[in-house]
C-alpha cells in the first residue's frame, strides 16, 4: 500500500513538472467557420503578438470552402472565418474533407470552433497534443450544432461556455477540460445572434486560459458542469434546427411558446385547410407567418370557431381592421403578414383580406 502511495504521489509529481515545464509556444491549426469561432481566433491572435515566445509560436487557419449562392449561383459566399484570417495575417486553407488533406507541419495542437467536421484520429495522432473545441453551452447539456437555438427555445435562464477534448468518433464527447456559467442575458427577449455575442469572448477567454494553464497535455483532469437543472444533468441533445421546428401546433403550443420559437428561429409556418364556407378544396397549403406579436385588446368580430382559426378582428373603435388567430392557452395574436404557398407575401389589410375567415389552421401532415 505504501509503494502504491509513493507511486501516485511520482506520478503526480512528475506530471506536475511536465505539465508546469512544457512551455514551449504551441504551433496551432485553427478550425471555425463562423462569428463565433471569429472571437477565438483574434483571442489566439492577440495573445501570440501579445505574449511572444509564450503560449502561441504560429496559427494555421482551415476553413469549410465557400458556397455559392444568389440568382444563379454565381456568387461564391466565404466564410466569416476566412475574412477574419486574412485580415489578421495569417494564412488560411480551404478543406472539405480530410482525406487526402496535408495537415501543416508540425503542428502541436488543433483547436475547433464551429467547423462543423470531425477530425479523424489520423489527423489528431499526426500531432504533439490532439485537439481542443470550445462549446457554447455547458456540455453535457445542449451537446450537438444548435446550442444556442435550444437554449432560448428551453428558456434556460442561465448557460455556459466549455473548454473539451476533441473525440473523433463522435462531437462533444470529449473530456470536458474547463466550464464557465453565465446567466443568459434578458431571458425573454434575447435573440441567437445576440446569446452568441455574449457568449463568444467569454468562450474565447476559456479557450486562451485553458492554453495558459496547460490544459491540453495530458492525463487530462476533468471537470463537470455545476448546473443543477435536470436538462444538464441529463444532458439533452441539441440536434440541428429542421423546417419542421419552424412549424406553429395550435392545439399544443402557448402564445408564449409561438412567440418565444418565432424570436429564436424566425418566420414560422402553419398548413391550413380553406374553412367550411369558402372551400373549393381540402388540399392542405403552408401559410408563412410574420411579424406575430400577442394582441391583448383585439375583440373579434365574430366569435373564432377555435385555436388556429384566422378571424378578422378590430380596434380603434372599429377604425383599424386586424387578422387574429386564437391560441391553445385562449391567447390572442396579431399577424402582421402572410405569405401563402406559392405567392407573394403580403402584409397589413391585404394579409386580412386574404386569409381572415378564410384558413384553418391544422394539425395533420402535409
Amino acid at each position: 500500500m505504501k509503494l502504491s502511495l509513493r507511486a501516485k504521489s511520482l506520478h503526480r509529481s512528475l506530471h506536475s513538472i511536465h505539465r508546469h515545464h512544457s512551455t514551449k509556444p504551441l504551433r496551432i491549426l485553427f478550425l471555425g467557420s463562423d462569428d463565433f469561432s471569429a472571437a477565438s481566433l483574434r483571442a489566439l491572435r492577440a495573445e501570440q503578438l501579445g505574449r511572444p515566445g509564450e503560449t502561441v509560436a504560429s496559427i494555421t487557419v482551415a476553413c469549410r470552402p465557400g458556397k455559392p449562392t444568389g440568382r444563379g449561383l454565381k456568387v461564391i459566399r466565404e466564410s466569416p472565418i476566412k475574412h477574419v484570417a486574412r485580415s489578421l495575417e495569417l494564412p488560411v486553407h480551404d478543406v472539405d474533407s480530410f482525406g487526402g488533406w496535408a495537415l501543416p507541419s508540425p503542428t502541436d495542437l488543433i483547436v475547433v470552433v464551429s467547423f462543423g467536421l470531425l477530425v479523424p484520429a489520423s489527423v489528431l495522432s499526426s500531432t504533439t497534443y490532439g485537439g481542443l473545441n470550445v462549446h457554447p453551452s455547458l456540455l453535457p447539456d445542449f451537446r450537438g450544432p444548435a446550442p444556442l437555438h435550444h437554449t432560448l427555445l428551453a428558456r434556460r435562464a442561465s448557460t455556459g461556455v466549455t473548454l473539451q477534448t476533441l473525440d473523433p468518433h463522435a462531437f462533444d464527447t470529449g473530456t470536458v477540460l474547463s466550464q464557465r456559467s453565465f446567466p443568459v442575458p434578458d431571458p425573454s427577449t434575447c435573440t441567437v445572434p445576440q446569446l452568441g455575442a455574449f457568449l463568444a469572448p467569454r468562450a474565447a477567454d476559456l479557450l486562451v486560459q485553458g492554453l495558459r494553464e496547460r490544459l491540453f497535455i495530458p492525463p487530462f483532469k476533468a471537470v463537470g458542469s455545476t448546473e443543477i437543472n435536470e436538462g444538464a444533468r441529463r444532458g439533452q441533445v441539441a440536434g440541428k434546427i429542421r423546417p419542421e421546428d419552424r412549424r406553429v401546433r395550435w392545439t399544443s403550443q402557448s402564445a408564449e411558446e409561438i412567440l418565444c420559437r418565432q424570436r429564436v428561429l424566425g418566420d414560422l409556418w402553419t398548413l391550413v385547410t380553406p374553412s367550411a364556407e369558402t372551400a373549393t378544396t381540402a388540399k392542405s397549403v403552408r401559410l408563412k407567418l410574420h411579424g406575430l406579436t400577442l394582441c391583448p385588446y383585439a375583440r373579434p368580430d365574430a366569435p373564432p370557431s377555435g385555436e388556429g382559426t384566422f378571424f378578422l378582428g378590430t380596434r380603434d373603435e372599429g377604425r383599424t381592421e386586424e387578422l387574429l388567430v386564437p391560441t391553445s392557452d385562449g391567447l390572442i395574436l396579431r399577424v402582421g403578414g402572410v405569405t401563402l404557398e406559392g405567392k407573394a407575401r403580403l402584409d397589413g389589410p391585404r394579409a386580412t383580406a386574404a386569409v381572415a375567415g378564410r384558413y384553418v389552421g391544422r394539425e395533420g401532415g402535409e
